[in-house]
């Protein structure tokens, strides 16, 4: 899952929607033996909020976060408050993975 927070310019520049999913295909690797199929997802707002939300609507039995410090924020990591907001609410496990 990956959330577009700031999406005021979509509607002159879209392609940042297809990237970032390409980009999550990207880090599914191709020879695992999954026994689910992963569905990437896409969302717009407030990132803890839209995590949370997907993840009670499809009743997930954990949340899997990467999470940076603030300053090296990437396009598949979380900010520490983020992450702590989201391990704060959830109904499931959080399990998050720093670098």
């Amino acid at each position: 899952m990956h959330v577009i927070e700031d999406y005021t310019r979509l509607g002159t520049r879209p392609e940042p929607i297809e990237d970032n999913l390409q980009k999550l295909r990207e880090l599914i690797p191709t020879k695992a033996e999954l026994q689910y199929i992963p569905e990437t997802l896409l969302e717009f707002g407030h990132a803890p909020e839209r995590i949370l939300k997907a993840a009670e609507e499809r009743e997930a039995d954990m949340i899997i976060l990467g999470a940076r410090a603030y300053s090296q924020v990437g396009s598949t990591h979380v900010p520490w408050s983020a992450a702590h907001h989201v391990i704060a609410q959830a109904h499931c496990p959080v399990l998050t993975i720093r670098e």
